[in-house]
């Protein structure tokens, strides 16, 4: 059985300067998946394309088995993808699947109010 995520042979070029080459990634559900490597190894870049800010040149993801195509950030947060860049612009009173979901807070629905599902937000994270 393979990963819950997985990227294939993933290309990435910036003005015919080759900045992935061939890259597979494979994480699994329900666990703590690290990409480490040197400055300029393109983890950022890679993680860019799961997020939908740019689309890989060349090269498949898969999420649990299914082929997907991930056009923009909102198609990649569709598919549970949410990121946290290294670059951190986060809201620093806010825990982590606060900031995680910051504007599509999962909601409850009563007769009177709506409000956050933090057991939803929480087992999502």
């Amino acid at each position: 059985m393979g990963s819950f995520l997985e990227m294939r042979k993933i290309i990435k070029l910036f003005n015919n300067n080759m900045v992935l080459n061939n890259i597979d990634f494979c994480a699994d559900k329900g666990k703590v998946n690290a990409l480490v490597g040197e400055n300029g190894a393109g983890k950022s870049t890679l993680m860019k394309i799961l997020a939908g800010l740019y689309p890989p040149d060349s090269g498949e993801i898969f999420i649990d088995g299914k082929k997907v195509s991930i056009n923009n950030p909102k198609q990649a947060q569709e598919l549970g993808i949410a990121m946290i860049y290294q670059e951190m612009r986060l809201f620093p009173d806010l825990n982590i699947a606060e900031n995680i979901f910051i504007r599509r807070e999962p909601m409850k629905n009563s007769k009177l109010v709506r409000r956050i599902d933090w057991d939803v937000m929480y087992k999502k994270t």
